[in-house]
Parts: C-alpha cells; structure tokens; sequence
C-alpha cells in the first residue's frame, strides 16, 4: 500500500462527494491549491494538522481520511450520496430526499 496515492486518492474523493474544487478546499483550509493537487496525487502527505484542516473543510473526522477499504462502484455511489445528504441543510430537501427514497425501496 502506497499512504501518500491511497490519502491522496481518500481526499479527492470526498472533496468531489462534496462537489468542491481544489480551489475551494484550499480555500477554506487555508491551503495552497498546488499543495492539495500534490496530495490528491499522491506526490506529498499533509502533516497531522493539516489532515485536522483538510478533515474540517470536508466535515469528516480525521480518521475517516484514512479508510482506505475496497470500495465497489454502488459503494463508492452509496457513499458519496450519503456525503451529499448529510451536508444538506435544508430540512425539507431531506425529508423529500426520504420521502423518494421509502418510495422506491417499497417498489
């Protein structure tokens, strides 16, 4: 296992599960755009504390930067939908999302 790509790749993913640039996220981490290209590819490893920066700007915890598991496709789409859902902030959007949802999942 490479940390650096496997980190890298983690934070690409759930940067783009919250539809947010590079720009963006080194935006709001107060992070320069190279140094979150360079991680994404896996050519550099933040230090802890921009981990800590990185995990805050995507709403995770710290820990979940590193959960590298095997993902199938419907996984990887289960979990970005769930990113997504959960970053919400309408209350109604979410009880429409389920409403949809319980509908589906009878049919």
């Amino acid at each position: 296992m490479d940390l650096k790509k496997e980190l890298g790749s983690r934070i690409r993913f759930l940067r783009e599960a919250r539809k947010l640039t590079q720009e963006k996220l080194a935006e709001r981490a107060n992070l320069s755009v190279t140094f979150i290209g360079t991680a994404e590819r896996g050519k550099n490893i933040p230090s802890v504390k921009t981990c800590q920066k990185i995990a805050k700007v995507l709403n995770v915890p710290v820990y979940e930067l590193f959960m590298f598991e095997e993902q199938t496709e419907q996984d990887k789409r289960i979990e970005q939908f769930t990113i997504r859902v959960k970053g919400e902030k309408s209350r109604r959007k979410i009880d429409l999302i389920l409403e949809i949802g319980e509908v589906i999942l009878k049919s």
